[in-house]
């Protein structure tokens, strides 16, 4: 097997990709104990026809891909102890003994267990396990007692699969949530993290080296030390925010431990917008920083990129999310990230805080990682906890959001790093070879900008100077507009955007950039960020109001028209605001100047 290396026949090794680490684990057969059912002879019997049967379930793919991922490999081996024991668990210790019915009603439980948590199963994941199953069959000469049923010929599995669902694609989160999330969890990464952090540390001084000690001994050690640290002023803050007096001390820095790892992964999934796999393969030392041409230095979380057979890659990470991660590597402890290969998310045995010598430690599940990220969200100690739907994925999705909107007004202070990001994606830098989040960026900056496009072909009013070009091009399609309404409107949005049209991120107004009329001489992909402001807009043919910018430019002439009332103002500055005040003046009497909507 290219994927897996047999150490011995109680111990197999999954073989990273060639050149990395990430990945790489034991599969031990001792534990798949089949949870004490049966005799011993049926136990090793059964064992060695699994064996057997994830050998050839492994060589039958590597036939059409090559070496697999760490990831799939593990994933086969869960599904396949997970049916094997549900066989054992009824009294099933052979393959061969395996019914229609008991695939059936394999899947139907699974069916249940998703409905209960108040999901809806999909029907590509149903369709998933009928592969599985088929593959079983399909591999029976090289494993031992093989199924003898054909579930290719199944019409009691094939209706299963249409009782499923379709795939409906994850949506961002709103604005509201996803920031009020993101802005949580830096404040906890800087806030809670640090005490957290001295208390693990005292703790593991309090207890010390525990080589050679009885695990009675360990046990009151570790008690005296959580006594000691329940005094503690950082302890008592975070008890305070956590809400929770039933709890020992244990259990509130086991929570609070949880939480530090849920912040840093909603810091990691929606500032650089990794998928939840890349952000469980990530090593504890992954930090790198480059000079570019530009002589700026920027920040990268060095990982493995997914679906590309182990390929490297740098995701630009702004400054919180470095802060973030080295929180959490100092959470780990340096016992644990010492170790070779050790990955940044742990799953630490014993008490679940901080490795000792000789404790095991394992990367967690996806589904962990999952549970992470709920448990930030609904955590009691925030303001507003979320408790809707919160799928990894939606992160990467509110990431690419994010990036791509044109008036980020309301990310309040997360508008410089997404706005940094929005450069990078529109000169190809940011997303390399990552196919699919270029797609997931296309689509919200198509959804964005016909938004905008919107907002300006039905605006009662408009201001700036590139207002009149716009009124053209509305009484031109006004008379195609009196007989579709709506529905036509859509369609010349299609239009322009099909033909070029470019909206460019504002948050005084729209820009419907064409680079020879630029007043601020911007290049081939949009405005020049350095020379853009809002004197420099409302000179240009470009720029455009709506109704939707009015309270920015009545807050602007406000402003202005109170400094102006102070006395002693030099002559030069008086005139510069003045200036400034006529522009605004300008584009609010444009404004108020209304003319019939193209709705109407």
């Amino acid at each position: 097997m290219l994927s897996i290396e047999k150490l011995s026949s109680k111990t197999w090794k999954i073989l990273p990709y060639p050149g990395t680490s990430n990945g790489a684990r034991d599969i031990v057969w001792d534990e798949l104990t089949f949870l004490g059912a049966g005799t011993k002879h049926q136990r090793e019997y059964f064992k060695q026809s699994v064996r057997e049967l994830l050998e050839a379930l492994v060589k039958r793919a590597e036939s059409c891909n090559g070496q697999l991922s760490p990831l799939t490999v593990y994933s086969k081996v869960n599904r396949l102890w997970a049916f094997a024991e549900w066989l054992t668990q009824r009294g099933i210790w052979l393959m061969s003994d395996v019914r229609e019915e008991d695939l059936v009603e394999y899947i139907a439980d699974k069916v249940v267990c998703v409905q209960a948590k108040g999901r809806v199963p999909r029907a590509k994941t149903i369709s998933s396990y009928v592969t599985f199953f088929r593959e079983l069959f399909l591999v029976r000469k090289h494993y031992t007692s093989p199924i003898r049923f054909d579930p290719h010929c199944s019409i009691g599995l094939d209706s299963l699969v249409k009782k499923g669902s379709d795939l409906v694609p994850w949506k961002a989160l709103p604005l509201e949530v996803a920031k009020s999330l993101i802005l949580d969890a830096l404040v906890w990464i800087k806030d809670i993290a640090p005490l957290l952090i001295l208390l693990l540390q005292q703790i593991e001084m309090e207890v010390g080296c525990c080589v050679g000690l009885t695990k009675k001994q360990v046990t009151k050690r570790t008690a005296s030390a959580f006594e000691k640290i329940s005094h503690r002023e950082e302890y008592k803050k975070i008890f305070d925010l956590l809400k929770d007096e039933s709890k020992t001390t244990a259990e509130i820095l086991r929570r609070a431990v949880r939480l530090t790892k849920g912040a840093v992964l909603v810091e990691i999934l929606f500032l650089i917008g990794m998928r939840i796999s890349e952000a469980n393969s990530l090593d504890a030392n992954n930090i790198t920083y480059e000079v570019h041409e530009d002589g700026m230095q920027y920040r990268y979380v060095n990982g493995v990129a997914a679906k590309k057979k182990g390929l490297k890659r740098g995701w630009v990470a702004p400054e919180e999310v470095v802060t973030a991660i080295k929180a959490l590597q100092d959470m780990n402890g340096p016992i644990a990230t010492g170790r070779e290969q050790v990955h940044l998310f742990q799953n630490i045995m014993g008490n679940g805080l901080r490795a000792r010598v000789g404790t095991k430690i394992r990367p967690p599940s996806y589904t962990t990682l999952r549970n992470l990220l709920v448990d930030f969200a609904r955590s009691s100690h925030r303001a507003e906890p979320y408790f809707g739907d919160l799928h990894p994925h939606r992160g990467r999705k509110t990431f690419a959001r994010f990036v791509t909107l044109r008036d980020k007004r309301g990310l309040g202070a997360l508008v410089q790093h997404y706005g940094h990001l929005y450069a990078a994606f529109l000169d190809g830098a940011y997303v390399g070879t990552d196919i699919e989040l270029k797609e997931m960026l296309d689509e919200e900056n198509r959804a964005d900008l016909a938004e905008g496009l919107m907002d300006l072909l039905s605006s009662e009013t408009l201001g700036g100077k590139g207002a009149r070009a716009l009124s053209q091009l509305r009484d031109s399609v006004e008379i195609e507009l009196k007989f579709s309404g709506r529905v036509a409107i859509h369609a010349i949005v299609d239009r322009m955007i099909k033909q070029g049209v470019k909206l460019a991120p504002c948050d005084w107004g729209y820009c419907l950039y064409q680079q020879d009329v630029s007043a601020c001489r911007g290049g081939p992909t949009g405005p020049n960020s350095i020379n853009r402001s809002p004197s420099t807009c409302s000179s240009c043919q470009n720029f455009a109001v709506s109704e939707k910018y009015r309270g920015w430019w009545e807050q602007r002439y406000a402003r202005d028209e109170d400094f102006l009332r102070n006395h002693d103002i030099p002559v030069q500055t008086s005139e510069f605001v003045n200036a400034r005040l006529s522009e605004a003046g300008k584009i609010l009497n444009d404004l108020t100047a209304k003319f019939v909507s193209v709705l109407d």
